[in-house]
């Protein structure tokens, strides 16, 4: 295992995607966005990024000259249309919108089309509310041609997205409450990961083909990484895929994105973005403060004896980020070769110092 500190590791990114045909200010922000998901912890949404959207630059699948458009601005609701770009640049650009909407009339909602992947959602939610506001962010995602990743409760097959949503709420002194978790048990992101380490993966995470569970992550995959030939499980059975389908739904429907039994569905993310303007409510100053007080009368609670200590969601991202910014951010043997292989086609000299 690699240890590299994020600028580093953002000037090589930058320089591959610069030489990829992406211009130079678009590939810094990509790369800002992609360093800071491995700070937080969130390596499958992070370099290991960057070989594939290389790929879907030159495949077309990303347009990196498109900026996204507001193609409907009414009250208290927009619709954003990404145009194939970057994702992580549009759904940062629907969220700044969402706030403005949020602070202006209480209550902003944003749908996002037209994206590609965005990568995690923490971050989004994290923005709003350090803007003092509550929000709400529902994913659907799968691969081209629908079909989905995860299987319904109880299915042998997939049918959905691993569907992620996301909650972000505004704190004082304490860090503020982010939560971002896949509705499937595991993102596809982690499966994979494990596979480039060979190593197998708790059984319940997946099925293979035949709606067997298994422990080796590859029996997700079929040719190509981007081809799923098992299926993801839903987290919490019944509770997860509900919460999947409603997912699905809400962003794949309300944002006219599309759903997984689509055959023209293309992989990327519709996302709904809802914002809660506090001060709209309650005062900011007492809704921080008596958000503390809930947050460290929790923290208080007696652990149980497999437990060190309670976190809040969202504690731990913050906790790994000064660690990684400190110490540098791990790089695995596996990504570090890949990262190679696509510097070399485009003939740019990366090294690992740094």
């Amino acid at each position: 295992m690699l240890t590299m500190h994020a600028d580093h590791l953002r000037k090589i990114s930058t320089s591959i995607f610069v030489a990829a045909g992406v211009n130079e200010e678009k590939a810094g922000q990509v790369s800002q966005i992609i360093v800071d998901n491995c700070l937080y912890g969130h390596d499958s949404h992070g370099m290991a990024c960057v070989p594939r959207f290389v790929e879907d630059v030159e495949t077309g699948k990303i347009h990196p000259d498109a900026k996204p458009t507001v193609v409907r601005n009414g009250p208290g609701a927009a619709i954003v249309d990404g145009h194939r770009g970057f994702g992580q640049l549009t759904m940062e650009h629907s969220m700044q919108l969402a706030i403005q909407i949020a602070s202006q009339q209480a209550i902003g909602a944003v749908a996002v089309m037209n994206c590609n992947h965005i990568g995690m959602l923490w971050s989004y939610a994290k923005t709003a509310a350090e803007n003092g506001m509550v929000s709400f962010i529902w994913c659907v995602c799968g691969p081209d041609g629908g079909g989905g990743v995860m299987a319904p409760y109880g299915g042998a097959k997939t049918a959905i997205g691993a569907n992620p949503i996301a909650v972000g709420i505004p704190a004082g002194q304490c860090p503020p409450f982010v939560l971002d978790i896949a509705t499937s048990v595991v993102s596809s992101g982690k499966v994979l990961w494990h596979g480039q380490q060979n190593k197998p993966i708790p059984e319940g995470w997946i099925i293979d083909q035949h709606g067997n569970p298994t422990t080796d992550p590859m029996e997700l995959f079929g040719q190509g990484i981007r081809k799923i030939a098992g299926a993801l499980l839903p987290m919490g059975g019944h509770k997860g895929f509900a919460l999947g389908l409603a997912s699905e739904i809400i962003g794949g429907v309300l944002t006219r994105y599309g759903t997984g039994n689509q055959s023209a569905f293309r992989e990327g993310n519709g996302s709904m973005i809802i914002t809660i303007n506090v001060e709209s409510f309650i005062p900011l100053s007492l809704f921080v403060d008596q958000v503390d007080q809930l947050l460290r009368y929790i923290k208080a609670i007696p652990t149980d004896q497999n437990t060190d200590e309670i976190f809040i969601p969202g504690e731990l991202e913050l906790r790994t980020y000064a660690d990684r910014e400190k110490n540098g951010i791990p790089v695995t043997e596996g990504l570090w070769g890949q990262l190679q292989e696509v510097a070399k086609k485009y003939s740019v000299g990366i090294d690992m110092s740094g």
